[in-house]
């Protein structure tokens, strides 16, 4: 699947029906329903899974836990859930527990809320988190991770949501649209008809040469545009510290926030 193939076949969607939801950390976010970006709940894994009593190195499902969060989440059941649970292994020999578990920690969820659309940041398909893990195409390790992909259906097949990390490393946009390109043309193979709401975030992925700067405002616009038909919408995710560490607060005349208006101007997203 070539990244220019996998772009035509998905389709932009309406502009009303594009969707930005809220995921901020820095201190003093405001609300900004007001301004089109809508609600999240999102739950780590430490909300969600506990040690294995047997194995500590190991994390298991914890029933009491998960109906906890889905409880948090019936005050408002259209509000999307985003369970982010990253410590379980992909590799060959783990992966059917993993995708069990998964499933687990979905059953109970909805046992206690069957009406909140739930789905899991990065999981599915499988979060290489950058081009460089994956490319090129039709290599051994695109195939390898095509493959854990198809594996993935059974789990594909009780989330509501797809939640695509595509996060920056790097001022590539070309690596990173390719990237984008082949993680949503993956989740389209699934042939759900869910949404794919993908997650980016304001700063540059930690480990890289940019560790938490700010993206410039032209590659947020790039990444913004590139999403806009390629995805049902994003949810803009941030911790709260800077590359030295310090605490970042809200501010309205960043230049990434002044660019996201824009664009929500210019789509005409509510």
């Amino acid at each position: 699947m070539g990244c220019s193939k996998g772009a035509s076949q998905v389709q932009s969607p309406a502009a009303s029906s594009f969707k930005i939801f809220n995921s901020i950390h820095y201190s003093n976010t405001p609300d900004l329903t007001s301004k089109g970006v809508h609600a999240l709940n999102i739950f780590y894994e430490n909300a969600l899974i506990t040690p294995d009593p047997a194995n500590p190195t190991d994390k298991l499902p914890d029933s009491t836990k998960i109906v906890a969060a889905a409880k948090k989440s019936l005050s408002n059941t259209n509000t999307p859930v985003t369970l982010d649970i990253e410590s379980w292994s992909y590799a060959a020999a783990q992966l059917p527990t993993t995708i069990e578990r998964y499933i687990q920690v979905v059953k109970i969820f909805k046992k206690t809320n069957p009406q909140s659309p739930v789905g899991y940041y990065g999981a599915i398909p499988q979060n290489k988190y950058n081009w460089n893990n994956i490319q090129p195409v039709g290599s051994a390790n695109y195939v390898n991770w095509q493959k854990t992909n198809n594996a993935l259906t059974p789990l594909a097949n009780v989330v509501d949501i797809f939640f695509p990390a595509c996060y920056t490393f790097n001022t590539d946009t070309l690596a990173w649209k390719n990237f984008v390109t082949a993680v949503v043309s993956e989740a389209k193979k699934y042939n759900t008809g869910k949404h794919i709401y993908a997650y980016i975030w304001p700063q540059f992925h930690e480990g890289t040469g940019l560790d938490l700067q700010f993206v410039p405002a032209a590659v947020w616009k790039f990444e913004l545009e590139t999403l806009y038909p390629l995805t049902d919408g994003v949810v803009i995710w941030s911790g709260n510290k800077a590359a030295g560490g310090s605490t970042i607060s809200w501010d309205e005349n960043s230049p990434w926030w002044q660019e996201t208006q824009a664009f929500i101007a210019r789509h005409q997203i509510h």
